[in-house]
């Protein structure tokens, strides 16, 4: 026989918690193409990292009494775990969001060609699987971009002297870099 009573510590799941989830996985899964995203929109680390962070701070506080695990008997604890699934439920789609819209509604044809000093050329991973990556400074910060090896070799990474990079003035006005060719 099959009753319909509630087990002592066990949450029943309102609509609220499950939007909550939802937002969660979606902002999980954006995390990885905002990733992507950076690497080609010139924003400055700090202010990612703010948009990643400050909307998941932002929401804890609101949220703290209607969505914590009863697990979690610490009211510490309840605030971090919370304030960790809001970080990710809601930062990373606001990452997101910002690096897509400068992204995609930026112009399509680059407007400036600069050639940039690599300050830095080796080899990212094992040493079995190494991919050849390239340094610069690129307005006040650092920028690594990294290549295929069928396009450069490993051993020939430190012979190239410039970067050259094709860019345009991103919809919210950072910079989307178009195109990328080692210059010796």
């Amino acid at each position: 026989m099959i009753s319909n009573q509630t087990y002592p510590g066990k949450q029943k799941n309102t609509p609220a918690s499950i939007i909550i989830v939802l937002l969660f996985f979606a902002g999980l899964c954006s995390l990885f193409p905002s990733m992507d995203l950076y690497d080609v929109v010139a924003m400055p680390l700090s202010t990612a990292l703010l948009l990643w962070i400050v909307p998941g701070v932002v929401a804890t506080p609101f949220l703290l009494k209607q969505f914590t695990p009863s697990q979690i008997k610490s009211r510490i604890g309840r605030f971090f775990m919370l304030m960790l699934v809001n970080v990710i439920a809601f930062g990373s789609l606001a990452l997101y969001t910002v690096l897509a819209v400068d992204f995609y509604k930026a112009p399509g044809t680059p407007v400036s060609t600069i050639n940039y000093t690599i300050v830095d050329a080796g080899g990212l991973g094992r040493k079995s699987s190494q991919v050849p990556f390239a340094d610069i400074d690129y307005k006040n910060g650092h920028k690594r971009f990294t290549f295929s090896t069928d396009s450069v070799p490993l051993s020939t990474i430190g012979n190239y002297r410039f970067i050259r990079l094709s860019v345009t003035r991103g919809y919210l006005g950072y910079d989307v870099i178009k195109s990328v060719k080692l210059i010796r």
